[in-house]
């Protein structure tokens, strides 16, 4: 679970269009950590999961820009990530 969950369910709450970037940046997010741990860890044994390792590197920083997006939004619209 996410320490900034409750900021989430703030912003699904007042229906804001910026929890679609959380959930998307949150999601993508884990997925990519995950998946650089684990395929970082096999590469050793198989050849192609250096390069799926990158991939999910990648997706954890497009997981980053997503709740970046997120939060700027939310902070545009009067929504202090930081209260949640």
């Amino acid at each position: 679970m996410s320490l900034d969950k409750t900021c989430y369910d703030e912003l699904r709450r007042r229906q804001h269009p910026a929890a679609m970037w959380w959930m998307i940046g949150d999601s993508a997010y884990y997925l990519g950590l995950l998946g650089a741990v684990f395929l970082g860890c096999a590469a050793r044994w198989v050849q192609w999961a250096l390069w799926a390792a990158g991939v999910a590197v990648v997706l954890f920083f497009l997981g980053v820009a997503c709740k970046r997006r997120a939060y700027v939004l939310a902070a545009r619209d009067g929504v202090r990530v930081d209260d949640y």
